[in-house]
């Protein structure tokens, strides 16, 4: 019996040392958002395609013109935005943690549709 109760206790003090106490590594992240907009009108653009570069995300803007990307771990990004009837263009940031960081970018009309 003491021996079955040595291999319990053992075991158990096993278990323990190696236990889930650690606490798990988080990635901190930033956030990106701006404005995509008409450079020879200054009027926001809705529904303009805006990616990452290396990829994180990619998302539309909003009615107003307006985007956000989340979860974006820190470094140098180039973020793109494109509209059909709009040249692309983009521009390079750098992402910190906890930190929203603003990239509006201005797009020109399509120097092939325009007359």
């Amino acid at each position: 019996m003491k021996y079955l109760f040595a291999t319990f206790l053992t075991f158990f003090l096993f278990l323990s040392a190696c236990g889930g106490d650690e606490p798990t590594a988080t990635i901190s992240t930033g956030t990106i958002s701006g404005t995509v907009y008409d450079a020879s009108a200054g009027t926001p653009i809705a529904k303009a395609r805006v990616i990452t570069e290396p990829p994180t995300g990619s998302v539309t803007t909003g009615d107003n013109g307006t985007y956000e990307i989340t979860n974006v771990e820190p470094g140098t990004y180039h973020i793109n935005a494109a509209k059909f009837g709009y040249d692309s263009a983009g521009v390079n940031i750098s992402i910190s943690a906890d930190v929203t960081t603003t990239a509006d970018i201005p797009l020109l009309p399509d120097s092939l549709s325009t007359p």
